[in-house]
């Protein structure tokens, strides 16, 4: 579960949070199955799987 990457009063600065779809990607890139889930506002969670060669 991250923060995801908008301007507010909580969280991270905006300048090193990660967006979603972002991080989702650098886990496709590598080899990862990724899911994405939006729990709550502001947050991301992504659920990521080795895949098998």
């Amino acid at each position: 579960m991250d923060w995801e990457a908008v301007e507010s009063e909580s969280g991270p600065p905006l300048e090193i949070g990660i967006p979603s779809e972002k991080m989702a990607d650098l886990l496709k890139d590598n080899g990862f199955h990724t899911e994405l889930f939006y729990p709550v506002p502001g947050h991301y969670t992504i659920m990521a799987r080795k895949e098998k060669n």
